[in-house]
């Protein structure tokens, strides 16, 4: 993915209440993004960071709407 803020951007604004977006890093994947990075964009684009599983070089991040936290 090219711009990778854009695209968050776009999970927060078309994912529905209630909803959940999980994303999967693994190396030796050459666009491999570090898990702190990773909730750092997201929360730029309007998610909070929910249970991650997995180890610093393969993991997957779960994150759930802002607008979900009330």
């Amino acid at each position: 993915i090219p711009d990778r803020s854009s695209a968050l951007a776009e999970c927060a604004r078309v994912l529905r209440s209630g909803g959940t977006l999980a994303v999967t890093e693994g190396v030796p994947d050459p666009d491999f993004i570090r898990r702190s990075r990773l909730v750092q964009m997201a929360s730029a684009a309007g998610f909070r960071a929910g249970k991650w599983l997995g180890r610093a070089l393969h993991y997957t991040q779960r994150f759930y709407p802002d607008k979900d936290a009330a």
